[in-house]
């Protein structure tokens, strides 16, 4: 095989092709250390305001800046296999805030006490805001959910994100990628428009900012070109990513090597994932929307 059309060639240097299947956890983990190692991300650690908002892929960026998980909840937002739930620890933040929980670091210091709407209010265009997403469509554009009807954490933040021209990092896997349009999904959805729902009734957002994939995090980490081909789940894959991945021998085999470290801090590093029993659900849209509600609720599930 040769270099695809538009791809730049390396003079001098024997480029290999390689199909690399990465699970869906291994590929956050190559985002997570990719957005780690962004400039912009390392400037604001170190010298500015970095907020990360709690999510599956946002608590491994955590963990490259810091070295270590954080306590107490690590996601707000689950999909799991009853639907779409929230951390029970998490949802006892959302009820008391209204916005999912963020970890904030004021020159590589984290913040015990915060309140987001002053933080982001204080932001400069040196800031940095990092916001994992629910979607990504062929654009590059990426999509969250909104669980609670006061708008949460995004549409709190990227308001002034935007106005002041600060940076909005969205980490989001492939696995996440979806056919159609973010923006023509938006107006369909709705907590309230939802008749029924597998769990949560959710609204639907753009999240305008830099969304970093597994293709932008091997060129990021590796300078390598990538893109996917393909996915599957069979055999506990879980909807394993194909991706081509093309590059000298040399950075090839560095590729290799770092998805065999993701694949194994993954296994020293679980992320706590847990969704409270159904009838200890206290959202009034899941209680009404929710078909599956009261069986759950019967099974203590």
């Amino acid at each position: 095989m040769g270099w695809l059309p538009g791809f730049p060639s390396r003079p001098g240097e024997k480029s290999m092709e390689l199909l690399l299947n990465v699970e869906p956890l291994i590929g956050q983990r190559l985002i997570a250390k990719a957005v780690a190692l962004l400039p912009e991300v390392r400037r604001a650690f170190e010298s500015e305001t970095v907020v990360v908002n709690a999510g599956t892929t946002s608590v491994l960026v955590f963990y490259e800046l810091t070295g270590k998980l954080p306590e107490g909840a690590m996601a707000a937002g689950l999909v799991v296999r009853k639907g779409l739930c929230s951390d029970a620890e998490m949802r006892a933040f959302l009820m008391k805030h209204g916005y999912g929980a963020s970890w904030v670091f004021k020159k590589g210091e984290l913040l015990r006490k915060y309140k987001l709407q002053s933080v982001v209010r204080g932001f400069s265009e040196k800031d940095v805001f990092i916001k994992g997403g629910n979607a990504v469509d062929p654009t590059g554009l990426a999509g969250g959910f909104m669980a609670t009807e006061n708008y949460g954490t995004i549409q709190i933040a990227m308001p002034v994100i935007l106005a002041k021209g600060a940076h909005l990092i969205v980490p989001v896997s492939h696995q996440k990628a979806i056919l159609g349009s973010v923006m023509r999904n938006c107006p369909k959805m709705g907590i309230r428009r939802i008749d029924w729902s597998i769990g949560l009734p959710i609204g639907y957002t753009p999240i305008v900012g830099r969304t970093v994939t597994e293709v932008e995090a091997f060129r990021i980490l590796l300078d390598l070109e990538a893109f996917p081909v393909g996915s599957g789940d069979l055999l506990g894959k879980d909807g394993s990513e194909t991706f081509y991945v093309s590059g000298s021998r040399k950075k090839i085999d560095r590729a290799l090597e770092m998805v065999e470290v993701c694949r194994n801090e993954h296994d020293e590093l679980p992320v706590q994932r847990s969704s409270p029993p159904c009838g200890e659900c206290r959202n009034n849209t899941c209680v009404e929307k929710n078909f599956n509600f009261e069986r759950y609720a019967e099974a203590g599930i």
